[in-house]
């Protein structure tokens, strides 16, 4: 019995009143810390944190707004909330699209390199050269045609070097040259050999899976990461695939809702026993109609997980993006959600009700990122969204500016170690 529960098998905590006022959970002001980020575009879908610049402060480099011409964009940041877009900045003349963005130094060789998921496009590395130069890997084409719009970057062959892992989108909506109209499921790794050339893996033959979030992490404890998937497939719970010492993966299932969607998935330590949990977010049919739910997913000693709601709301808004972090340095994580009507639901170390503030009203949230951009030891939220521009606006359901780029900082930061505060 004990082998079953490693391979990843759940049981289900019912809501719980943890004894906390509702206030408590509410006691949060966010500050904007966004000037001169974009207030205006489809920032679809993702971005990633990093410095890019080597200046000490985190850049936002994202994958190109959804338009005519796209093209990769950084954004410089001064660790006090102004940012400036990096017009020196250069990318080589490739065939771009919206997607998603990973940072990380594929080659070893001290700078950083870009991996770009784009829409019916395929898959992009680019290799730093610094000074904000980038250069391709293959000056011709996409290192992949694979179309995905969420990948990760991490090591998950195990040799000391950073991968590419991307989840396919889906059907293709824009017929190719080929004229031949094909969609992408499932998971690709890419990995850099030794004679500097790209190999790709299909991690999943025959899958039917796609999605737009992916995280990599180890969850079973065994030193190789793993990955988590959202699906788009209506009742998909083999969520969790454990990378395996002879190399193959192996997919196990989450307890999530029957017949449900997974819009988001996050990765990290949450109960404070060491273990890393899964936070995913969903979107069910109920007898009562549509449910929209957050669960933690608690690793236990076992190698199983014990799911417990943390977030209900009936009807549709959708929580599309997750992200995890500490806000007040307490040493106890905190989850940032948002949802397609451009709301942020923020959960106090990890438990309910949530504060919830107005992202940007009308427009769906592509991504969410906690990170410490300041370097105070309080984590800040950075979020991206997207939605089409109507004269409606907000009020009757449009994103009235087409998206934005918004970030925010905690009013106050307490310090447990040192006791300061800002």
């Amino acid at each position: 019995m004990g082998t079953l529960l490693l391979a990843g098998a759940c049981t289900r905590e019912e809501p719980a009143d943890d004894g906390r006022p509702a206030s408590a959970a509410h006691h949060l002001e966010l500050v904007p810390f966004d000037e001169g980020l974009p207030r205006e575009g489809q920032w679809q879908d993702g971005f990633a944190i990093a410095d890019l610049d080597r200046d000490g402060h985190l850049d936002l480099v994202h994958a190109g707004p959804r338009g005519p011409a796209p093209r990769p964009i950084v954004f410089l940041g001064n660790g006090a909330g102004r940012w400036r877009r990096w017009e020196a900045a250069s990318f080589p003349p490739l065939s771009y699209a919206y997607g998603d963005v990973a940072v990380a130094d594929f080659d070893a060789d001290g700078l950083l390199d870009l991996a770009l998921g784009m829409h019916a496009t395929g898959i992009a590395v680019l290799r730093g050269e610094g000074a904000g130069r980038f250069v391709p890997w293959d000056m011709a084409a996409p290192v992949s045609s694979f179309s995905t719009r969420a990948l990760v970057a991490a090591d998950l062959t195990a040799d000391g070097r950073p991968d590419v892992v991307a989840l396919g989108e889906g059907p293709r909506t824009e017929r190719p040259p080929s004229g031949t109209l094909r969609g992408s499921y499932g998971l690709r790794l890419l990995q850099l050999r030794s004679d500097g050339d790209w190999v790709e893996v299909d991690l999943q033959p025959g899958s039917r899976r796609f999605g737009a979030a992916l995280a990599a992490a180890d969850l079973d404890g065994d030193g190789r990461r793993d990955l988590v998937t959202a699906s788009h497939v209506a009742g998909d719970r083999d969520l969790l695939l454990l990378a395996a010492r002879d190399g193959q993966w192996r997919p196990q299932p989450l307890d999530v809702p029957p017949a449900a969607w997974t819009w988001a998935v996050a990765v990290a330590e949450l109960s404070g026993d060491g273990r890393t949990d899964v936070v995913v977010a969903h979107l069910a049919h109920t007898p009562a109609g549509w449910e929209t739910g957050i669960d933690i997913l608690v690793a236990r000693a076992d190698g199983g997980f014990t799911a417990r709601a943390l977030h209900r709301e009936a009807g549709r808004p959708g929580i599309t993006a997750i992200g995890v972090g500490n806000l007040d340095a307490s040493g106890a994580s905190d989850i940032a959600a948002a949802d397609a009507r451009g709301r942020v639901l923020v959960f106090r170390d990890g438990h309910g009700p949530p504060a919830v503030f107005d992202g940007e009203a009308g427009c769906r949230a592509s991504r969410i990122v906690v990170s410490d951009l300041d370097g105070d030891g309080c984590d800040e939220i950075v979020a991206s969204f997207a939605g089409v521009p109507t004269r409606s606006g907000p009020a009757g359901g449009g994103c009235l500016r087409g998206g934005a780029i918004r970030a925010w900082t905690p009013a106050t930061c307490t310090l447990q170690r040192g006791g300061a505060t800002r």
